[in-house]
């Protein structure tokens, strides 16, 4: 916990229970500023979170720092300018959007009543945390694999009420390991399945093979396609003479959403169809491939 008094600036530390203050030094180039309120910025984009509100002189300016100093923003941005009004607090927060944080300035106005302004800041890229995820499927040592599934619940993202089934989004999946360890990261193309209930835990109620996203293009594409029950399921990909140039799937697969990448870079320019077969369900489609 981060407090100020004007001129100085502390830290509450936890140890195991206890509170201990610390006092703590403001950067050379800030040493001048009256601090009037402070708040967390989890993801500034220079890893200098703290921000404190601040009074260098007739202007009220915001300015960002390490929580220990070693790194700062001594020019900090202007928000109220030539005595407007006189810094009075700060706060970020995602509560007013979930998907943009919030900084709401608290300012004391000197030919007016206070005030408050809010702002929008950086665009919160961490919308869903999945703590115990149910994942289906292994890797092998030193192997990969084609697909894995996460089951998660997404009935709080308010700020997504627009979305519908076969949505796409680009997102990464982060996985920490021991303590040891970097995360590791995943980048990776997100597809929305939704309206569990539709059919058993939210299994697909038809077979279905869909257009290829991108399409035109250069030189990846995605195929999606949907399976009642678990099949012994052929995915290839065919040429306009109908010869077969790529297999991208040939093994028993299990019922659900799935989604197959397909890389045409060792390819020509031209129409390509891919063809799945899984039981008695056929379906082909064609796609257009451009350099």
């Amino acid at each position: 916990i981060y407090t100020s008094n004007w001129s100085s600036l502390g830290r509450l530390n936890n140890n195991g229970g206890t509170y201990t203050y610390e006092s703590l030094t403001l950067p050379g180039g800030l040493g001048s500023v009256s601090i009037y309120g402070i708040a967390w910025m989890p993801y500034d984009e220079d890893d200098m979170p703290l921000w404190l509100f601040g009074q260098p002189n007739s202007n009220a300016v915001v300015y960002r720092m390490a929580p220990d100093g070693s790194v700062y923003d001594d020019v900090g941005y202007e928000v109220y300018a030539n005595g407007e009004a006189i810094s009075g607090g700060i706060d970020i927060s995602l509560d007013y959007d979930p998907s943009h944080w919030a900084i709401t300035t608290f300012a004391q106005a000197t030919n007016t009543d206070d005030f408050i302004d809010i702002w929008e800041g950086y665009e919160e890229s961490t919308w869903l945390w999945i703590d115990e995820a149910t994942q289906e499927g292994s890797i092998e040592v030193g192997g990969d694999a084609d697909e894995v599934i996460i089951h998660a619940d997404i009935t709080e993202l308010e700020y997504r009420e627009d979305l519908e089934h076969g949505d796409m989004a680009e997102a990464e999946v982060i996985v920490n390991g021991p303590h040891f360890m970097d995360p590791l990261v995943v980048n990776l193309i997100v597809w929305f399945n939704l309206g569990v209930g539709d059919g058993e835990a939210g299994l697909p109620t038809e077979y279905a093979l869909h257009q290829n996203y991108p399409n035109p293009f250069n030189p990846t594409t995605t195929i999606k396609f949907d399976l009642v029950e678990a099949q012994n399921v052929k995915l290839a990909v065919y040429n306009i003479l109908g010869q077969q140039v790529m297999t991208l799937v040939n093994r028993r697969m299990d019922a659900g959403y799935h989604a197959v990448n397909f890389d045409a870079r060792n390819l020509s320019s031209g129409m390509y169809f891919y063809r799945i077969e899984a039981g008695q369900f056929k379906s082909m489609k064609k796609m257009v491939m451009v350099k």
